[in-house]
């Protein structure tokens, strides 16, 4: 006996047609539906959206969609009970995001805070920042396309200088932007590489040369 079978007989064909669906038992159960780590690949977006995830690319492998959704939902075995939707706005938010996107964050500068020249603060904030901001030196991996900066025997004209592509910095900021709270205003900088300069002392016995490079690990107050 189905559902249909115990409608009265003035049941319309919608009502019957909505029994019989509605008493079929789902491919997959539901709580297997709502599980992050066992719903059907296909219906990840929608289970995404469910629980509100703010940072989402198509092209993420199904483990990273489903570690960012269990991520929102509590549920991820890595931060047991940490929902990621409840840490927009902090610093440990926006590298839990980054992380999503393969960066990491070198050095914060948070306002109002004292505004540093050389060894000694002066007043109470940074010229020109307003309340509830903060700046940030991030670092990702970039990607250059192939043949770019080929000289010589290789092909030259369009392809000799390509650049980098900025699809991880594209993402970073992405990332950025879904950790950032509606009351907060957040800047990421990635020139984690500084011409040196004659303040520098260099590794060597030799004197700085042009075109020569070192880290940069802090923002500059």
């Amino acid at each position: 006996m189905s559902a249909a079978d115990l409608l009265p007989r003035n049941a319309t064909n919608l009502e019957r047609a909505l029994a019989d669906v509605l008493s079929r038992q789902p491919a997959v159960p539901l709580r297997d539906q709502r599980d992050p780590y066992l719903a059907p690949a296909a219906t990840l977006p929608w289970l995404a959206a469910h629980h509100g995830v703010r940072l989402w690319f198509d092209d993420w492998s199904d483990a990273r969609k489903r570690d960012i959704i269990a991520h929102h939902a509590g549920v991820h075995p890595g931060y047991p009970g940490e929902r990621l939707g409840e840490m927009v706005g902090t610093r440990l938010g926006l590298q839990r995001y980054l992380d999503y996107v393969d960066g990491s964050i070198l050095h914060s500068l948070a306002y109002p805070a004292p505004f540093v020249v050389g060894d000694h603060s002066v007043g109470s904030r940074r010229v020109n920042q307003g309340p509830f901001s903060a700046d940030y030196l991030v670092l990702v991996a970039l990607t250059e396309h192939a043949q770019s900066l080929a000289v010589g025997a290789s092909a030259v004209g369009d392809v000799a200088l390509v650049p980098p592509s900025p699809e991880p910095v594209d993402r970073a900021l992405a990332a950025a932007r879904a950790a950032k709270s509606a009351a907060t205003v957040v800047g990421c900088y990635f020139d984690t590489r500084r011409a040196l300069n004659s303040g520098d002392v260099p590794s060597t016995a030799d004197a700085p040369t042009t075109g020569q490079f070192k880290d940069r690990l802090e923002l500059s107050a």
